[in-house]
């Protein structure tokens, strides 16, 4: 019971927050949405409103996280790819030096634009017409030995189910070991990478607004993070959001 109260609190919560960012208030909209966020911290819809009413605010940085982690999680609201295409063209993200990895190319490029959940989907229908298809011809072949017959071909069919099936194991295990790793939007202008947990540590580099990262380990309000395909260093919690927390958190 008191789940389906908490449940309808925040869905009351949800539509004020909608209602007041088309009303053209965003801070409190902002505001609103982020109390649903905490009983629904998966919801696409939720995310992409999250992201649009950020935008409206050019909290650029935060705005990017919520509509990144809705991407993540397969969102298939039309309005998500439209509000992240424009605030990636608001943005002026500024690179720091680095090497360009294949793995970070390859997610970018493939793994970014499909979920675990449609991955599964997909999957059932794979395995199943593989099954079928060699069922099939596992029972083709015992007629023919039975009947002293000549032994069945493998057909075009069959070569293009396996083909399918290795891809989509491909990719299902591609998924799953990039969900392993934390990754996060850095929110905050500018921020100040140092050596140790400390805000008296040297400073090693600076990242900026929009830049991702990917969070190795936490030590009290710190985290070492570190740039895809560049250096490492510690964190304010504060100065990012987290948008893909990894299967194992």
């Amino acid at each position: 019971m008191l789940e389906e109260v908490v449940a309808q609190v925040g869905q009351d919560q949800f539509v004020h927050g909608v209602d007041l960012l088309r009303q053209g208030n965003a801070e409190e909209a902002l505001t609103s949405l982020q109390t649903v966020l905490q009983h629904s911290a998966h919801d696409p819809a939720l995310l992409t409103n999250l992201g649009i009413a950020a935008a409206r605010l050019e909290k650029w940085g935060l705005s990017l996280s919520y509509l990144r982690e809705a991407q993540e999680l397969g969102s298939s609201y039309p309005q998500t790819a439209t509000a992240l295409n424009y605030v990636t063209s608001q943005m002026k993200i500024r690179e720091i030096p680095h090497q360009v990895e294949f793995w970070e190319v390859f997610r970018s490029n493939v793994l970014q634009g499909i979920s675990l959940y449609t991955l599964m989907f997909i999957g059932a229908f794979v395995i199943l017409l593989t099954g079928l298809l060699v069922l099939r011809f596992i029972n083709d072949r015992k007629s023919a030995l039975a009947s002293e017959e000549a032994l069945p071909n493998v057909r075009f069919i069959h070569i293009l189910a396996g083909v399918l099936f290795c891809a989509w194991l491909g990719l299902t295990l591609a998924k799953v070991v990039d969900q392993t790793h934390v990754r996060a939007i850095v929110t905050n202008d500018v921020v100040s990478v140092k050596s140790a947990a400390n805000p008296e540590a040297p400073t090693l580099f600076e990242l900026y607004a929009g830049l991702e990262v990917i969070v190795q380990r936490e030590s009290g309000d710190w985290a070492q993070i570190r740039y895809p395909g560049g250096p490492a260093g510690w964190i304010k919690k504060q100065d990012f959001r987290v948008f893909s927390p990894g299967l194992y958190r």
